[in-house]
């Protein structure tokens, strides 16, 4: 009796230790820490809870998809994922400034899940926002990514993009990640751009850009090549393009300053 209360003693100190940390120390530990196992921690006390709660930074990659896909069964899987997602999102308070989110394959009503998720961050200030479609298929992005206002970098991969009306804008948006877009009807005006890649993406007769302070180009074996847009670009200083066929990669520093005079 006397040996499980001395351990039982012990474990409360240590508790009351990692609950005494300051925030500061807390937040870098949580930098070191996938969510899943966070949110462990988080039941070791309340102050932990909190930590996590308030905690601007989310990662829900692949890794974090992988370890609840583990054991379960597809339809477990499809029940189990988007529960822990909502639970993690509706339970922080606070801004979230940069947020990694893997969509996985789910059965059934993937669309609606992820049509509320980015509702739900689009109102959270994200600044960093990477989107990944670990799926099959090509997940279809709500129009609302377009009300992400404060967002300044973005990563996508494997979605399908449509602005909702004649122009979609990303105002304060400087860098633009693009791999595997099927692109719909898009203009997209991007007033602050400073670097845009796209790669094996589909659909580039239909997007039109607007981005005049854009400095470096990258464009990786696209269905299509069109440079118009960004003859207008006069501090594009660096242009790479690879195609299917060839691989030219240029410098256009006096070329594009040429044109723009």
């Amino acid at each position: 009796m006397n040996t499980r209360l001395s351990k039982r003693a012990k474990e409360g100190n240590l508790e009351d230790r990692i609950s005494s940390l300051p925030k500061n120390v807390l937040d870098n530990i949580l930098d070191f820490l996938p969510v899943q196992d966070a949110a462990r921690a988080s039941i070791l006390s309340r102050k932990w809870r909190y930590v996590l709660a308030e905690y601007p930074q989310l990662v829900l990659d692949e890794h974090f998809s992988s370890a609840i896909r583990q054991n379960r069964l597809p339809v477990e899987f499809t029940d189990d994922y988007p529960h822990t997602v909502n639970i993690i999102l509706l339970q922080h308070f606070g801004p979230i400034r940069k947020i990694v989110l893997d969509l996985p394959e789910l059965q059934s009503a993937r669309t609606t899940h992820v049509d509320q998720w980015i509702l739900f961050l689009s109102r959270k200030g994200v600044r960093e926002l990477t989107l990944n479609d670990s799926s099959r298929g090509h997940c279809r992005i709500p129009s609302c990514i377009f009300s992400f206002h404060e967002l300044e970098y973005l990563r996508m991969t494997k979605c399908v993009l449509r602005t909702p009306t004649a122009i979609g804008s990303f105002s304060k948006l400087t860098h633009l990640f693009l791999s595997k877009i099927t692109f719909e009807p898009s203009f997209l005006r991007m007033p602050q751009l400073l670097i845009f890649s796209m790669k094996n993406c589909t659909g580039i007769r239909l997007l039109h850009v607007f981005a005049p302070l854009l400095q470096h180009l990258a464009l990786f074996d696209n269905d299509d090549l069109r440079l118009d847009y960004y003859i207008i670009c006069k501090d594009l200083a660096y242009t790479y393009v690879a195609l299917s066929n060839a691989i030219q990669q240029c410098r256009f520093c006096a070329f594009f300053g040429d044109l723009g005079d």
